[in-house]
């Protein structure tokens, strides 16, 4: 291909002298031929020189990157177990473990009592000791489930069967204390404590303890007292209100006050006496005086101490309210 562009570059060089030595047709004539056999020697030689086949451009090596580390496995991070709330057992679960004997039964009653085991859990307890014992004649047990059932009975709300228990307690057993304890704490659960007091004056007159029935007696005659004990400023507004009509609930009846002590005196005869006030200045208060034999109780009190003390309502003079006979019950 250089040789075909080198003599056309000749060829034409002449042509720019042509002219002058007028040979300007012949020049045309020779130009023209000689381009055609120019091309034509050219077409041949490009033949000749071309390869018989299309050249192909040698394939470069394919270079291969260096070989990666496996990529180590990416552990998928489990979740959390999910926390698994106790249950509190169920049941059913408390009938398989149950315990049947006394010893074990007492235990789970005291429990019960500590507010460790749930009251119909404890129930179900009860039940199923007390088929056991009744199947085992154990006359012993099955009075003393009688009468823990009884009272987990009345503080679930069961007062019909806790009566029911009381009741087969006292046929059964007529001069134990424990029958008519649980008579008498179905009643106090029942809010009747009429009929709480005259049980367990029933039950004193099975004992033959002078102490222990002095004991009993005691507690039928305060327990009722306690739960419905008032306020000093209750009784003193009741009197200042309507002194009449305040005399026909209080005057003569035995009543039980609560409050703090203001003051702690003798009176001209060396009978103990406290007094609870009702204003911040003293001049309205409740008055109460005990007998000589209760001042050993009374030395033992000091100002601010909080007591409930039961007595005799005298009624109110000078804006003072008296009980009289008086004795401290809690």
């Amino acid at each position: 291909m250089k040789r075909l562009i080198l003599s056309s570059m000749l060829i034409l060089g002449m042509t720019g002298n042509a002219t002058a030595f007028g040979l300007d047709s012949l020049i045309n004539k020779s130009v023209g031929a000689v381009v055609n056999q120019i091309d034509k020697s050219a077409r041949t030689q490009e033949r000749q020189e071309r390869p018989a086949e299309r050249y192909q451009e040698p394939e470069r090596p394919v270079v291969q990157s260096a070989p990666q580390p496996a990529a180590k496995p990416v552990a998928k991070k489990q979740p959390a177990p999910a926390k698994t709330k106790k249950e509190a057992p169920t049941v059913a679960d408390v009938k398989s473990t149950v315990p049947l004997t006394a010893d074990e039964f007492k235990d789970k009653s005291a429990a019960y009592n500590d507010n460790k085991i749930k009251g119909k859990d404890f129930l179900a307890i009860c039940d199923k000791t007390l088929t056991q014992a009744e199947a085992d004649g154990n006359i012993d047990l099955v009075k003393r489930v009688l009468f823990a059932r009884a009272f987990a009975r009345a503080q679930e709300g069961n007062i019909a069967g806790a009566h029911a228990d009381a009741d087969r307690l006292i046929a059964e057993s007529p001069n134990e204390e424990n029958s008519y304890y649980a008579k008498a704490g179905a009643f106090e659960m029942d809010g009747n404590m009429d009929a709480f007091s005259e049980t367990l004056k029933e039950c004193a007159t099975k004992i033959a303890d002078p102490e222990r029935k002095e004991f009993i007696l005691k507690m039928a005659r305060d327990l009722p007292l306690k739960k419905a004990a008032i306020s000093p400023e209750v009784i003193w507004t009741a009197f200042n209100e309507n002194e009449v009509a305040a005399e026909d609930q209080y005057k003569g009846k035995e009543v039980a006050i609560k409050g703090k002590i203001a003051d702690i005196t003798t009176d001209i005869l060396g009978n103990p006496q406290i007094s609870f006030n009702v204003d911040q200045h003293g001049f309205h208060n409740v008055h109460c005086s005990f007998e000589k034999e209760d001042r050993a109780v009374i030395a033992k009190m000091k100002k601010g101490q909080v007591v409930i003390v039961a007595g005799l309502c005298q009624g109110m003079v000078v804006q003072i309210v008296s009980l009289r006979k008086c004795r401290v019950i809690d």
